[in-house]
Order: C-alpha cells, then sequence, then structure tokens
C-alpha cells in the first residue's frame, strides 16, 4: 500500500500501529513522493536478557561518551552520508524533526506546569479522567495551535504518542562517531536507520544503546528488518502476529528514558553498562568429590533392575526390549 499523505499526524498514527514509515521518490527526480507503510512478515527484536557483547566490544567502549535525544539532525545527516538518500527524502526527514520538536516542547510545557517526567505522554487523558493505558489514540483531528491540555498539537492524541529519538556516540574530543534514529512507543523502540564513522563504533552504539534501553524500562528492541550483525548482537525473528501481540501489550506503558536521559554520570562513563559482574560466592557452584546421593542410588538400580536403564543400555546388557528375561547375561567374572 501507499499513500501521498505525509502529515505528521498519519505517520505517527502508523508507527503507533507498528508500521515502519518508508519514503519513495516516484520516477527518480521528479521531487514527487509517497508513503510507504512496511510491516514485516517477520520483525527482527532483540529482548535485553539475550544481548550478546564481544569481550573487544567491552573494551573499546570505554573510549566513548553516549547522549540521547541531543543530535537528530546530525544523526539524520551520518545516515545519508552511509546510506545515501534512500528512503530518508526530504518529506520523512521534515516529519521526523517535527515530531521530534512536538514532543520536546510538550516536555518543556510540561515541566513548567509540574508534572513528573514519567507522566510525560504516558499518564492520564487529562480532562477526560480515562485512563491512557486502556485505550488507542482517537482517530479525530486535534488542534495543530496547542489542542486540549495533555494532547499531542501535531497528532492530535491524547497521551501516549509516538515519539522520535536518537542515540549519539561520542569519542573523547567532541566528535559524533556513530548514532541512530527511531520512534519510541510506550516501552517498545524501533530503530529506523543508523551509522558509523569509525571503526568498531557501530558496535559499541548497539551494545550501549541495548543497556540503555534497558536501564530505561523498555521491554524489547524492535530491531525491524532482519541483517546478520542484529542477530548476533542476540535478536530473534519474531512472526509478524507475535510482534504485533507484544507491541500492543506496551505501547501504553511508561518508561524512564528521560530520567536515563539526564543522567549524565552514566552517558559520560557508559562503559559500566557493558561490563559483566563478577558471580557471588553463593553463585559458584560447589564441586564435590562424592556423587550425589539420589545419582549413586539411581545408577546402583540400575545394575540390578533393567527396568530402570534405558532401551539402549538394555540392549547392551542383553535384555530384550520387553523386559522380560534377558536372552543372555553378561558374564561378569573373569576366567582363569
Amino acid at each position: 500500500c501507499w499513500s501521498p499523505n505525509f502529515r505528521p499526524r498519519f505517520v505517527a498514527r502508523l508507527c503507533f500501529e507498528g508500521f515502519l514509515p518508508i519514503c519513495s521518490e516516484i520516477a527518480g527526480g521528479t521531487g514527487l513522493y509517497v508513503l510507504l507503510p512496511k510491516l514485516h512478515t517477520r520483525r527482527c527484536v532483540l529482548e535485553f536478557e539475550k544481548l550478546h557483547v564481544a569481550k573487544s566490544t567491552r573494551k573499546r567502549s570505554r573510549a566513548f561518551t553516549v547522549s540521547i535525544n541531543r543530535a537528530l539532525d546530525q544523526v539524520i545527516e551520518g545516515c545519508i552520508e552511509q546510506h545515501g538518500q534512500d528512503w530518508l527524502h526530504p518529506p520523512m526527514r521534515a516529519i521526523f524533526t517535527a515530531l521530534f520538536e512536538c514532543h520536546r516542547a510538550r516536555t518543556t510545557a510540561s515541566r513548567r506546569s509540574g508534572a513528573h517526567d514519567s507522566d510525560l505522554g504516558t499518564s492520564q487523558h487529562r480532562g477526560n479522567g480515562r485512563q491512557g493505558a486502556q485505550h488507542s489514540p482517537p482517530g479525530g483531528r486535534g488542534n495543530v495551535n496547542g489542542g486540549a491540555q495533555g494532547e499531542d498539537p501535531l497528532t492530535g492524541w491524547s497521551a501516549p504518542s509516538t515519539r522520535m529519538a536518537s542515540f549519539e556516540l561520542w569519542d573523547r574530543e567532541g566528535r559524533l562517531v556513530a548514532g541512530e534514529l527511531g520512534c519510541i512507543n510506550g516501552c517498545c523502540y524501533t530503530s529506523f536507520s543508523g551509522f558509523h564513522r569509525v571503526a568498531n563504533s557501530g558496535s559499541v552504539q548497539l551494545a550501549l544503546t541495548a543497556r540503555l534501553l534497558e536501564r530505561a524500562g523498555f521491554r524489547f528492541w524492535d530491531l525491524g528488518q532482519e541483517f546478520e550483525y542484529k542477530t548476533k548482537l542476540g535478536a530473534s525473528l519474531w512472526p509478524r502476529l507475535r510482534f504485533l501481540e507484544r507491541f500492543r501489550a506496551v505501547r501504553h506503558l511508561p518508561s524512564r528514558i528521560h530520567e536515563v536521559e539526564q543522567d549524565l554520570d552514566l552517558l559520560a562513563n557508559p562503559a559500566e553498562l557493558l561490563q559483566v559482574p563478577r558471580p557471588t560466592a553463593e553463585q559458584v557452584p560447589r564441586l564435590t568429590a562424592e556423587p550425589d546421593a539420589e545419582v549413586a542410588g539411581r545408577d546402583a538400580a540400575m545394575d540390578d533392575d533393567p527396568r530402570a536403564m534405558g532401551p539402549q543400555q538394555r540392549e547392551r546388557s542383553g535384555w530384550p526390549q520387553d523386559l522380560g528375561a534377558p536372552t543372555q547375561k553378561r558374564d561378569t567374572s573373569y576366567s582363569s
């Protein structure tokens, strides 16, 4: 399917329903664009407990710092620099910037009104008392000049709504060396595109982004289309229906992404996120010289009772499979 509709309200709704918004130019060079909503039959998803971080990546991470939502425009430029314009055509870039700035404006307004960070885009429908976690965003038009209290002025929805996000990796000289952009729906982050400028910086950025999302309470990371580097990270493929069920279950839930975004000590020294904790004494299994009593008793029982043996053990011992009398009992004695 395709659409000529490039309103931020429409694109945000597509993201909220699990689609990836793709922009394509008609007959290259015409300057005419269409929107191609994409919903893969299989989605590449990372569950954080399955994250694999190479030892070399942990070591390299000490040379970098990270940030969240600090340089969206630079990240978009980096993606185009590495991949070409591809699907990040001007209408798509304008939408992403508009959605990003819209959420930033809402955040600033909410802080001034004294709202808690966790209430930003994730709490009640203000003015009607209904819980946002129980209702999908309404389809009606919103007031683009500000809307009702608690509404997104671009999407016209009461919270929660889709928000743009960027993750940036910087070297110690303050140069942007890797990054990615995507969208957040509740406790799910969906990647759109990414880039890297320094060897191995992409692996560090991916690993740190995963740990930051986990720290912020996200349930999983939607990586979109399958690629080898994603599966090496620990991601697996989910059928479309499974993805949609899980996605819809978490897209209303609040995250702590804003708290993590403001944790400057963590972002300045992110390598600690990738360190492997040393096991405690209680977690290290103790080795004993004597076999477990239950195991020893079971092994002894097998010597006398063929019913305790497996089929292959019975065959080697000369017992038939029907557990009747042995066809030829082994002679365990030695002839002189």
